[in-house]
Order: C-alpha cells, then sequence, then structure tokens
C-alpha cells in the first residue's frame, strides 16, 4: 500500500512530505523529499526497512529529522553550478547596477574560491579562510562585507531549496568594522576650490561643454544642495524650475562593468523611495545654471553633459576633480562626496534647522539617520545649548 503525499500548488512534492511503498522482493521503503537539484529534479532521501509498520515509524522519524535540520542531504551541486542559478532567480528584482555587481563579484571573487566545492561540503572553516586571506590581501572591509553577505544568501537559498541543512556563513567570523571617516570642507579650502573651479570653467568656455566646463556649476550644486554625486550628473532641463528656483531628484547615475569588463553608464532610479524629493535652491544657484543653460533645449536635455551632449561619467568627472585639487595644493584632500556632507553639516549646525527638515532635503530614509551621518554637528549645538545656561 502506498501513502499518498500531500501535493502543492505547483504540483511538485513538498520538502518534507513522503511516501511508504512496498518493493519487489517484499522490504518497504521509506521516501521523503528533502529539496530539488540544480535541474529541478527532486531530492529524496530513501530508508528501507523489513515491515510496513516499520517504514511508516521511519518516515514519521525522517520527517521530524528533517524539520530539525538533523537529517543529513547529500547535495551533490557544486558552487560554480548553483550561483549561476541563485543570480538569475534574482535578476527580477534587482537594480541593474546592482546585478552587474554581483555578476561580476561572482565571477571574479565566489566562484574562483569556491566554485569547485560542493555545496554540502562547504565548512564554517572555508568561509573563515576566505575571510581572512582577503584581509591579509587587503580588501577593505565593505568590500569583504558585500562579498561574504553574497555568499551567504546563495547557500540561504540552498537551505531553502533542500540542497544543505545549514548555511555556513551563518557561524563564520565577523568582518571588523571600519568606522568611515566624514569631514566637512572647511570654509578657507571651500572658497579656494570654488575659486578655483570657477577659472577653470571660464578657461574651458570656448569648448562650451564638457568635464572642465561644467566643474564649477556641478560644485556649486553639491555645495548649495547636498545632492549625491550620482544624482547631479543624471540631472535633466526637465526636472530643473529656474523661476521657481526647484529642483525635483528622480533620477540617478551608476557606472558598472559589463561581461567584457567594459565601462557603462546605467541612468535609473534614486537610491532609495525617500531620494525622490523637490528642493529649493538658492538664487545664486540659479543664476549659475542659467549661464550654462542652452537657448533652445533640443537634444540638451541633460544639464552637465560631456563633448558628445550625453552624460557625463563621474569616473571621468573624478580626474578633473583630482586635477583641481592639485592645482590649489590640496591633492588628495577631499573627497566629492564631502560636498553633500559640507552642505548637511553646515545645516545642521545652524539652530532654525531641524534634524527632519535636513533629512527631507537629504533624501535619507529616516532622521536616525541624518543624526548617525553628522553627530559631531549635533553635538557642537547640544554644547551651545549647554552653554546657555552659563550666560
Amino acid at each position: 500500500m502506498i501513502i499518498m503525499a500531500q501535493k502543492i500548488k505547483d504540483n511538485r512534492r513538498a520538502k518534507g512530505d513522503g511516501t511508504v511503498f512496498q518493493l519487489k522482493d517484499g522490504k518497504w521503503r521509506a521516501q521523503i523529499t528533502v529539496g530539488y537539484k540544480a535541474d529541478g529534479k527532486p531530492k529524496k532521501i530513501t530508508r528501507t526497512v523489513t515491515t510496513k509498520s516499520e517504514a511508516q515509524a521511519m518516515l514519521r522519524q525522517m520527517t521530524i529529522e528533517h524539520a530539525t535540520g538533523k537529517l543529513t542531504v547529500q547535495g551533490d551541486i557544486k558552487v560554480k553550478e548553483y550561483a549561476p542559478r541563485w543570480l538569475k532567480g534574482k535578476k527580477p528584482i534587482l537594480k541593474p547596477k546592482t546585478y552587474m555587481d554581483y555578476e561580476c563579484i561572482l565571477r571574479t571573487v565566489i566562484i574562483p574560491t569556491f566554485g569547485n566545492i560542493t555545496l554540502s561540503k562547504l565548512t564554517v572553516g572555508d568561509v573563515n579562510a576566505f575571510i581572512t586571506d582577503s584581509l591579509n590581501k587587503g580588501v577593505s572591509t565593505g568590500a569583504l562585507s558585500k562579498r561574504k553577505a553574497i555568499l551567504s544568501n546563495i547557500l540561504s537559498t540552498a537551505v531553502i531549496d533542500g540542497i544543505i541543512n545549514v548555511n555556513p556563513v551563518i557561524h563564520s567570523m565577523k568582518v571588523p568594522k571600519k568606522s568611515t571617516t566624514r569631514k566637512a570642507i572647511v570654509p578657507e579650502d571651500m572658497e579656494k576650490i570654488l575659486a578655483e573651479a570657477e577659472r577653470m570653467s571660464f578657461v574651458a568656455s570656448s569648448k562650451g561643454s564638457g568635464q572642465s566646463f561644467f566643474i564649477y556649476p556641478v560644485l556649486m550644486t553639491a555645495y548649495h544642495t547636498g545632492m549625491r554625486e550620482g544624482e547631479i550628473f543624471a540631472l535633466r532641463w526637465e526636472n530643473v524650475d529656474l523661476d521657481k528656483q526647484l529642483i525635483r531628484v528622480m533620477e540617478n547615475i551608476v557606472e558598472a562593468k559589463d561581461d567584457s569588463g567594459k565601462h557603462t553608464i546605467i541612468v535609473g532610479t534614486t537610491k532609495t523611495e525617500y531620494s525622490n524629493r523637490t528642493i529649493k535652491i538658492s538664487q545664486k544657484l540659479c543664476d549659475v545654471l542659467a549661464q550654462i543653460k542652452p537657448s533652445d533645449l533640443g537634444n540638451n536635455d541633460v544639464v552637465f553633459r560631456n563633448k558628445l551632449g550625453r552624460y557625463i561619467a563621474p569616473s571621468n568627472f573624478a580626474r578633473v576633480w583630482r586635477k583641481l585639487l592639485k592645482n590649489i595644493g590640496m591633492a588628495g584632500k577631499y573627497k566629492f562626496h564631502e560636498f553633500r556632507h559640507t552642505h548637511a553639516t553646515e545645516l545642521a549646525a545652524q539652530d532654525s534647522f531641524s534634524p527632519a527638515s535636513i533629512r527631507k532635503r537629504l533624501g535619507h530614509s529616516s532622521v536616525q539617520t541624518t543624526l548617525n551621518v553628522y553627530t559631531h554637528a549635533v553635538d557642537d549645538e547640544d554644547e551651545r545649548m549647554a552653554n546657555h545656561f552659563d550666560k
């Protein structure tokens, strides 16, 4: 007699369901479905006993073992076989840039390191060795954490698929956290930077386009709005209203490498849903932008464009930024992102601006994010409040 297992909606047997049936030699077999292989075929574990009652008892025991993670799954799929399948399943929910980043990390790190290891034989020791080796090679903690997270997601999906019982990454050593030092550009340096940017833009004005021509309006936009780099370079005139002094932040630019290793620019949505926002801008910035706005937009809808009238790649602009700093004896002193930090820090230092209003302007997902990033400015304000009682 066969005990039929309950079916799930896609007609595949649910993991943990099983059957009991008699073999031709008269013995009885308990069989349980524990997952599915890379090709979609069910992965089953069987045990053979003498009588039907023994088989039924065995099935109950196997079901409990599987539910508690004690049933050994002999996964015969290697990481290099399973990882691409995992990535394919993720593709519909990933942004293009994220997908390309994941593909690159699989191709250059995960598969070369773990590819020939069978999923069921990948151990905590293997993961710890990978972390230690990466740190010894100077891989940044941020990059290493990302690689570890991808590996963990792959193995967690393998657990769900019933290929392995436990994700070894969960029990591996933690990647040491490295605090990111953010600094605001001091006023005297800001004055020198903007003066040099204005000079470089003037020198390049005969060309009418390109990174050097736009460096002054780009830096002014960064300083006066606190917009992210990708948001600035994705800006189009249809989202700039100089009469009402408004900028609508709707898009973001990212750079990525395709399968051939070639750099490509992807224009997509902003970082988070909170990043979509409308920013009021100063009259000074309006005047700067008005000077670079074409009288006839035509195909010139991109605000900051290269010589071909297309989006400026952040990596190309970075070269002009480094040249500017070198020109004024500040080589390597500041990163472009520190314009955003400076904008926020100056606002946070004012008594009249609340963290909630600064959060909205910056496009942070929460006020706590704003407070965490700009704690030093808030601390200064707290000190001023304390000093108030000494007066």
